[in-house]
């Protein structure tokens, strides 16, 4: 009671448990059992796990090494491209050197179109990495339970659990905010108590055919798995127990996830020509742009191509801006009265092709056809496009005016 009211609290934070080196976001590693009060972890090394040696000043020649090493790891999951591999390697690493990252990690999601391609052995390899043993596994539920369970795994310590077979969309309220939430505050189960603990967690999601809200598509980064077997469980593998395996070179595995971060930082984090990663900014730079300098394609090109393949009504956007610039020329001003009475000539001859595809795309986004809408519900509609550049188009709001708002599309230069 005395240490407790105590006016300095004589506690030093512990955040989190670690049986494996910490790596620092200096570059600096503690491989020294023991607390560290930078990282605020304690390194308690299991008395199974042997480290292989490290170099002292690791260079790029040794992060290629790396992740050859790491690539030979994950030699029979069927990844469908080297950034769908770049992307696997990334999420079996992340966990590893999470201590060197401040802030947030992206969600990983591995998506195929058939089972047994080797989506859930990503996180479950991942897992034995970092822990020496098997992920939690669980379904996807609704966003309440969701919300309770995630703050079990923030007070059980959990640092890697795994969605699988995920069939209702990645994201929603509860993963979206996970996702971006240095510190996790939730309800203790049973009880009205308010707890909040660092997020130090990485989630894994997993499905065939996935698809994503839209607000999770710059959370996440996709691991595409592809193959032309119709019956991939019974594909012949170079290693059919590679969990066993990882563990028996899991010391060479930790070393190499290391090495390969801890390279790129003493390098002094050169640039690679990466467009950034606005909330995984740190994450980006320790994992993200140390592939890419050790020779792999970005591991965020597979998100990338997944948002306009599977966001319609972001495709439908940029559909009613280019058909808006086609009908209203050289920034000529209109109203979305204006954009009512184009669609509803779309059976005329002139421009028809035009004015039909406006008035179809205007039904995605709008969600209603344009012409059931009365002005003022469309004029709503199409306020709410404004300011969004869609492949170097924007609706850009200019005043009000007796007719309603007044736009124009604008062309933004690349």
């Amino acid at each position: 009671r005395a240490m407790l009211t105590a006016e300095q609290q004589p506690f030093r934070p512990l955040r989190r448990l670690s049986e494996i080196p910490i790596l620092l976001p200096d570059g600096r590693l503690v491989d020294k059992p023991g607390y560290d009060l930078e990282s605020g972890t304690f390194y308690a090394p299991d008395p199974r796990f042997r480290m292989a040696p490290l170099p002292a000043q690791p260079a790029l020649e040794d992060a290629r090494r790396a992740v050859a090493l790491l690539t030979d790891l994950l030699c029979d999951v069927l990844v469908s491209s080297r950034s769908a591999l770049s992307a696997a390697i990334a999420a079996v690493i992340t966990p590893v050197v999470r201590s060197a990252i401040q802030g947030c990690v992206p969600v990983f999601a591995a998506d195929c179109a058939v089972a047994r391609a080797g989506k859930t052995e990503i996180a479950q390899i991942a897992a034995h990495v970092e822990g020496g043993g098997p992920a939690s596994v669980q379904p996807m539920c609704s966003d309440i339970e969701l919300e309770k369970r995630i703050t079990m795994h923030v007070l059980n310590g959990d640092r890697i659990v795994v969605f699988d077979n995920m069939t209702v969309p990645v994201g929603g309220p509860v993963l979206e905010a996970l996702a971006t939430a240095d510190e996790w505050t939730g309800r203790k189960i049973g009880t009205s108590q308010q707890i909040r603990a660092p997020n130090l967690m990485t989630i894994y999601c997993n499905g065939n055919h996935l698809n994503f809200h839209n607000d999770m598509t710059g959370r996440a980064v996709l691991i595409r798995l592809g193959t032309d077997l119709e019956f991939p469980g019974e594909r012949p593998l170079k290693r059919p127990d590679v969990r066993q395996w990882t563990l028996e070179h899991r010391g060479e595995l930790v070393a190499a996830a290391i090495t390969l971060c801890r390279a790129y930082i003493l390098a002094g984090t050169p640039d690679v020509g990466l467009s950034p990663m606005h909330s995984f900014d740190s994450w980006s730079t320790v994992v993200r742009a140390a592939l890419v300098w050790a020779g792999l394609p970005d591991p965020l090109e597979d998100i990338r191509r997944l948002r306009s393949e599977m966001d319609p009504e972001t495709e439908a956007h940029g559909t009613v801006l280019a058909q808006l610039a086609f009908l209203f020329p050289g920034g000529r001003h209109f109203t979305a009265r204006d954009v009512q009475l184009a669609a509803a000539c779309a059976g005329n001859a002139f421009s028809e092709t035009a004015e039909r595809t406006l008035a179809d795309a205007l039904a995605i986004v709008c969600h209603e056809k344009p012409e059931a809408m009365n002005p003022q519900e469309l004029g709503y509609a199409v306020k709410k496009l404004t300011d969004k550049n869609v492949g170097g188009l924007l609706l850009r709001r200019l005043r009000s005016s007796g007719e309603g708002n007044v736009y124009k599309v604008v062309r933004i230069a690349k």
